[in-house]
């Protein structure tokens, strides 16, 4: 599944999909290295990598191109058990800081969800407006709920 380039470079397999990879070791380099997912557009993977970033300890995450070129990797710290009591505080505010950014970027995703449905939703109501035609009437004829309002626009005119 994993290659090596003559230079010596990570290469893997072409299999025309963007893919993450997970596996134990140092470097993106290993033949171990197992697919968690995969996708034919690079964003969607790219934000599966930052969402896996960074690995548990002694692991590395890989992101790939469907050439089998390798795009970015990250490798988890190793666990050191001679760690200082304010070391030890330091990464644990660094954990908790790592895993608020990981919620803030899920936040964000959801966010341009949203925001994409409701630019769908104007566009439909724009589409809709434009197909109702409006009928211009004379203040006197309007019954007085609807005096404020010179326009009415619809089927019902």
């Amino acid at each position: 599944m994993l290659w090596e380039t003559a230079r010596g470079e990570p290469t893997m397999e072409p299999s025309g999909e963007y893919r993450v990879t997970r596996h134990k070791g140092r470097g993106p380099n290993s033949k171990n290295a197992k697919v968690f997912y995969s996708h034919l557009d690079e964003a969607p993977a790219m934000r599966t990598y930052r969402k896996s970033v960074p690995p548990k300890s002694g692991y590395v995450v890989a992101v790939w191109r469907p050439d089998g070129s390798l795009i970015a990797f990250t490798t988890g710290e190793p666990s050191n058990t001679d760690m200082t009591r304010t070391e030890a505080e330091f990464e644990r505010q660094l954990a908790d800081a790592q895993t608020r950014i990981r919620e803030m970027i899920r936040e964000i995703d959801l966010r341009d969800e949203l925001i994409a449905d409701l630019q769908r939703r104007i566009e439909e109501l724009e589409q809709t407006s434009k197909s109702r035609p409006c009928v211009r009437q004379p203040l006197a004829m309007m019954p007085p709920a609807k005096a404020p309002s010179r326009w009415r626009c619809g089927p019902d005119t």
